[in-house]
């Protein structure tokens, strides 16, 4: 019978578990040409915002299960900024995420509104946000580290892909002008 009960338990802890730990995911794709694009799981509703060719602004509602959490509770307390970074250092792209408000409970939920702003460089070079965490991007989907703050019962995620633009260095490209020039003297020099 103890055995029975401590099975039941861990099973009930599990579904739980499972059903409070939901994730809140924003995938925002930037691999092709026009406007970013971007997709959402069913704990966040997308109110408004616009596209453009290279930014997306997206405003929102963050739904935590059971209301029983709070991602912030205060002001600008869990604002995120992200930077991201080419191998060259250079910003390739901007994230900021600003929670607009404490939130607060709405039937069995606790919601929290948030604002996205995405910003890419293909319009010319950005300047990188005060305060934001650099990440060097990759050219796959990145997850970014949301600080959760105050948060119980559910995560909030961003993954993020975008296009690698390193351009090349005034360096690299003398040595590939070299290389042509030395390749058309040999050629020249056989014939």
């Amino acid at each position: 019978m103890k055995q029975f009960k401590m099975a039941a338990l861990v099973l009930a802890l599990l579904v739980f578990g499972a059903t409070a730990m939901q994730a809140a995911d924003i995938t925002i794709n930037d691999l092709g040409d026009g406007g970013p694009g971007f997709s959402t799981s069913g704990d966040i509703n997308i109110t408004g915002g616009a596209q453009a060719p290279e930014s997306l602004t997206l405003n929102g509602i963050f739904h935590i299960p059971f209301g029983n959490g709070v991602v912030c509770d205060g002001n600008a307390a869990c604002d995120q900024r992200f930077n991201l970074l080419e191998a060259s250092g250079a910003v390739s792209d901007t994230l900021e995420l600003t929670f607009n408000g404490p939130g607060g409970p709405v039937g069995p939920d606790w919601q929290e509104d948030f604002t996205l702003v995405f910003l890419s460089d293909s319009e010319g070079p950005l300047a990188g946000l005060p305060g934001g965490v650099d990440i060097l991007e990759d050219g796959t989907f990145q997850a970014l580290p949301i600080d959760q703050g105050f948060l119980r019962g559910s995560s909030f995620s961003i993954h993020l892909a975008s296009d690698v633009t390193d351009t090349p260095e005034p360096a690299s490209l003398a040595l590939v002008g070299f290389g042509l020039i030395g390749l058309g003297i040999a050629r020249r020099r056989k014939a």
